[in-house]
């Protein structure tokens, strides 16, 4: 099975993160770049896409588990990288 992601996004690049460690285990590395469109193709097939947007690519370890995954999320949507009302990233 082949396996592929494409993103469009703004010329302002990927803002790049690394998450610390989560309960103990080795950190859980992230990538997140603001998209105006992504998709993911599984065969050449789209299995998932989405419109203007955050794309994650997660890289996670055989150890880790549901905490980790929620944690995970949690620190994501957490993050200062969003404009508010006034267009100020806060």
């Amino acid at each position: 099975m082949a396996l592929s992601a494409g993103a469009s996004g703004p010329a302002d690049g990927p803002v790049v993160g690394r998450l610390s460690r989560l309960h103990g285990r080795s950190p859980v590395r992230a990538v997140l770049q603001r998209v105006e469109r992504a998709e993911v193709r599984v065969a050449g097939s789209v299995i998932a896409s989405i419109g203007a947007g955050l794309l994650v690519l997660l890289g996670v370890g055989r150890d880790d588990d549901e905490g980790t995954a929620d944690e995970l999320a949690r620190r994501t949507a957490e993050l200062r990288i969003f404009e508010d009302d006034a267009g100020r990233t806060n």
